[in-house]
């Protein structure tokens, strides 16, 4: 019996690892409709994949060519730090936010339920704790939220990418 409890218990781990976390999770996402597009700041509203307006320009002394704008604190409720990516042209790829350490990472996802179910990975780098990631992902628009307990400046982070335009940091 004890044998079979064991064998179990492998079968199980091996297949909970024979799929890369991103692959198993990207199956059980199901999305409700399209993702928001756009981030509500106190110093004006912005779009992916438009210009940014020239309300938020000049809050944020953003000069010509700037693909990387980091807005003033207090620019968006509840986050410490909130930075915008552009393409050459000035429109806006994606938003990243860093929220305050003491932030219920389940409560934020909670938040976004009208998003549909996420799907969800546990990435974990050498050396490192693993961190959570919850995505949701339309054909336009993907929004991810991290726990990361190895990042000393942040341990949740939200970040907002308009897909044609090309996710993630370059």
């Amino acid at each position: 019996m004890k044998a079979r409890h064991t064998s179990i218990i492998s079968l199980a781990l091996y297949a909970l690892t024979a799929c890369p976390p991103d692959q198993a999770a990207e199956s059980s996402a199901k999305p409700t409709g399209p993702i928001f597009r756009y981030v509500q700041l106190n110093i004006g509203r912005v779009n992916l994949a438009e210009q940014l307006p020239a309300d938020v320009r000049a809050a944020a002394s953003v000069g010509d060519g700037d693909t990387v704008v980091a807005l003033p604190r207090g620019s968006f409720a509840g986050a410490e730090r909130i930075t915008l990516y552009l393409d050459s042209g000035g429109r806006v790829r994606g938003a990243i936010f860093d929220y305050p350490t003491r932030l219920d990472f389940e409560a934020l996802v909670r938040e976004y339920a009208s998003l549909g179910t996420p799907s969800r990975a546990r990435v974990q780098r050498r050396g490192e704790e693993p961190s959570d990631v919850v995505s949701w992902q339309d054909t336009l628009t993907s929004f991810r939220l991290r726990r990361d307990p190895n990042r000393s400046a942040w341990t949740v982070r939200g970040e907002l990418w308009d897909r044609e335009l090309g996710e993630g940091l370059r």
